[in-house]
C-alpha cells in the first residue's frame, strides 16, 4: 500500500503535465486498474516505472519526491547550476567545496576555544576549561599569547 502523499503527488504530476489517466495507461500499455491503483494509494509503481512516468510528465523525480527537509530550493538551484558547468567549472567547484569543507571541519574541531565579547570592541578568547569570570590575569595573558602563536 502506498502512502497518501505519494499517490496524491503522482496524480498531481499527471494533472500538471496535462494528461488524463487514459492518456497515461494507454501510452504505457498497462491496465487501467493498475494505473488507477497507484493514484488512489492501493499500490505503487515499480522504481523503473516511476522513472518512466516522471520522464513522461517531464519532471525531476528526485526533486518531486524528496522531502522538503532533505534539500532546499537554494541547494536545488545550486545543483542545477553545477550540472550546467563544463568540466573545468565542475573541477573548480569541487576543489573549492573540498577546501571549504576541510576548513570548516578543522574549525569545528577547535570548539573548545570560544570567543567571548565582554565589553564593546573587546573580544577575549578563553579556553573553555576556565570561563572568563574565573580567569585570572595570567589566564587571559596566556590565552592572548596562545592566539598569537604561529603554531596554534
Amino acid at each position: 500500500m502506498a502512502s497518501k502523499d505519494f499517490s496524491n503527488k503522482l496524480k498531481s504530476l499527471r494533472l500538471k503535465a496535462g494528461y488524463s489517466q487514459k492518456d497515461v495507461y494507454e501510452h504505457f500499455k498497462i491496465p487501467q486498474s493498475t494505473f488507477s491503483s497507484w493514484e488512489v494509494g492501493k499500490s505503487e509503481p515499480s522504481g523503473e516505472m516511476l522513472i518512466k512516468l516522471c520522464e513522461f510528465y517531464k519532471c525531476d523525480m528526485v526533486k518531486e519526491f524528496s522531502s522538503d527537509n532533505d534539500i532546499t530550493y537554494i541547494e536545488w538551484d545550486m545543483l542545477e547550476k553545477y550540472r550546467a558547468l563544463d568540466p573545468h567549472g565542475k573541477e573548480m567547484v569541487d576543489f573549492t567545496l573540498l577546501k571549504e569543507w576541510e576548513r570548516s571541519t578543522a574549525e569545528a574541531e577547535k570548539s573548545n576555544v570560544v570567543p567571548l565579547t565582554l565589553k564593546e570592541d573587546t573580544t577575549y578568547y578563553v579556553n573553555a576549561a576556565h570561563p572568563i569570570e574565573d580567569a585570572t590575569e595570567e589566564d587571559k595573558l596566556f590565552d592572548e599569547n596562545l592566539m598569537d602563536d604561529e603554531n596554534f
